[in-house]
């Protein structure tokens, strides 16, 4: 039986992120400013002053790299060591949304291909226009989620009010990538909007969460997925 005690309750917060280390909970406050928490102390270490907060791409989540010393979020690279903003990348698009590359010397914003080192643009990987891209649990494959064909380049009041499930919709559609030459693998379409996705931690599977409509009703979909096929192992259907 799982106690259902709270340990810890921390209020204005609407993305969190554990650590690596399990030491540390990151999260975004109503302000889009990062706090840092010590949760076996509770208290807060740093909080990081989001200057632009103007606009906001709602596919950002919170990034760390895999020793926690770093954080990618709204397209700014932070130091948690020394609590400091390193560097804002170019906003080149209106999506912000980015993770840390396999083996961590490069970044991947939205298309962009950015050196960590050098914080130079490399490239423009045309298989990740308009996708958001994402990590699994295998460092030599990658995730691209189509997005809506929205504008997400919202005023903060904007970002707040509608941050709710369905501005967090991705597209109908979702691919998987070779991080080293982003060829695309495999391919999956859907008749609705993705809610989430996750690879099983081999990658020989994919869990699915999606967005249906049946006789006016909103439904949600949860499927397994043999990767390197169309065919679906296991569905879940939940009706609200």
């Amino acid at each position: 039986e799982i106690s259902q005690h709270t340990d810890y309750e921390y209020e204005d917060l609407y993305l969190t992120k554990f650590s690596h280390d399990n030491k540390l909970i990151f999260g975004i406050n109503h302000v889009l400013n990062i706090n840092i928490y010590d949760f076996d102390k509770n208290v807060i270490i740093y909080e990081f002053k989001n200057e632009e907060t103007r606009f906001h791409d709602l596919y950002n989540t919170i990034e760390l790299n895999t020793n926690d010393s770093l954080i990618l979020y709204n397209g700014d690279l932070y130091c948690v060591r020394s609590g400091r903003k390193i560097h804002s990348f170019d906003k080149l698009t209106i999506y912000s949304a980015g993770i840390f590359m396999p083996p961590e010397d490069q970044i991947l914003i939205n298309n962009q291909l950015w050196d960590l080192r050098t914080l130079k643009l490399l490239d423009y990987i045309e298989q990740f226009e308009n996708k958001v891209p994402k990590r699994t649990h295998n460092n030599n494959i990658l995730f691209g989620c189509s997005m809506h064909n929205q504008d997400l380049n919202v005023r903060l009041y904007e970002t707040l009010k509608g941050y709710n499930r369905e501005s967090r919709f991705y597209g109908n559609s979702m691919g998987l990538y070779d991080s080293k030459s982003f060829f695309e693998l495999n391919k999956y379409d859907f008749d609705s909007s993705i809610l989430g996705v996750d690879t099983s931690r081999d990658v020989t599977k994919l869990a699915i969460c999606k967005d249906d409509f049946l006789n006016i009703k909103t439904t949600y979909s949860f499927r397994i997925i043999n990767v390197g096929s169309k065919s679906t192992v296991i569905k879940f259907k939940i009706f609200l």
